[in-house]
């Protein structure tokens, strides 16, 4: 199956249940990737909707352990995508930083994220509610996904995954949630159903995640992150009660008046926001994935030494 289908390519199949949202979606860039102005909207049967609000978080009919998952910065890719969450429709555009584009650092060894990095469509990180683990408000996020393995994504991808376990990354004193998952199309999704499965299968794996997230920001100027309860992986029971938490604190915030970022997508009227001539009625014939900066792409961060060491991990390999 294509990451992807722009609306030329897409023969815009009926939409019939949620869990076919995955296969009907299309994609609409707007503007030059590699620029402030670029956007990629989300289509359904023709209608642009938003990827945070609009997109069902649970994948199936039952809540668990099944969910949905966008897409935004795939393993070994710089350029720092993310959903758009104060702007009409919420679209995938490039983080900014002091006015710059953002890009995701390369922490020797590792090449940007050594996972596939995304968000998990209703839900939100309150932070005007303590986390009880942490003991520290939420971000104001949607949880953040790390997708462990797995084959290469495109930006703005959506699929669908089992949940396996979580990690408290508390930065700049927020607790800000990592979901880990493994997609239901790995061909060793069968074998990971829970955390403590990932170990035997992907030595090291873990380990290196925790690292990558406590040292990352050292190469922004930053000081290093503290990871939440000293960095213990919280199992699969306890991250489904997380996520059901934060779909509920969606729930509770997105009607509230006023809350731009927060409100149903659909219940706005386009003119209200000048969408009509935000939006163009034509798609750009552009890739998501090109024009990486050679200079962020290739610049190196040496900022730890704390790397697992792979020759005490058992044998295993992972089909990607």
């Amino acid at each position: 199956m294509a990451p992807f289908r722009t609306e030329e390519e897409s023969t815009r199949p009926t939409y019939e249940t949620k869990t076919d949202f995955v296969e009907n979606y299309v994609l609409r860039p707007v503007g030059k990737p590699l620029t402030k102005e670029y956007r990629v909207y989300f289509n359904l049967n023709d209608k642009l909707i938003s990827p945070w609000h609009d997109l069902a978080l649970y994948a199936g009919d039952g809540r668990e352990p099944v969910v949905h998952m966008v897409v935004e910065v795939p393993r070994w890719w710089n350029a720092k995508m993310e959903i758009a969450k104060d702007e009409y429709l919420n679209p995938l555009k490039q983080d900014l930083q002091d006015g710059r584009l953002m890009y995701v650092p390369n922490i020797f060894p590792h090449k940007a994220y050594p996972f596939n990095y995304g968000m998990l469509p209703q839900t939100y990180q309150d932070p005007n509610v303590d986390d009880p683990l942490t003991e520290l408000p939420g971000n104001g996020n949607p949880l953040a996904v790390c997708e462990l393995g797995g084959a290469m994504p495109r930006p703005a991808q959506i699929k669908r995954v089992k949940v396996l376990g979580s990690l408290a990354v508390i930065n700049e004193n927020k607790a800000d949630w990592k979901i880990f998952v493994v997609d239901l199309e790995n061909p060793e999704a069968d074998k990971l159903s829970d955390i403590g499965d990932v170990e035997a299968l992907m030595p090291g794996y873990l380990d290196t995640i925790k690292e990558w997230f406590r040292v990352y920001k050292l190469a922004e100027g930053k000081k290093e992150n503290v990871l939440g309860a000293d960095g213990e992986v919280q199992n699969q029971k306890y991250t489904l009660s997380l996520i059901e938490r934060c779909h509920n604190s969606w729930e509770a915030v997105k009607a509230e008046p006023g809350m731009q970022t927060r409100i149903s997508m659909p219940d706005i009227a386009p003119h209200e926001h000048d969408a009509v001539n935000v939006l163009p009625r034509t798609p750009e014939n552009r890739d998501v994935c090109r024009d990486i900066d050679p200079i962020a792409a290739e610049k190196c961060h040496f900022l730890s030494p704390n790397w697992p060491d792979m020759a005490a991990c058992r044998g295993g390999a992972l089909n990607v």
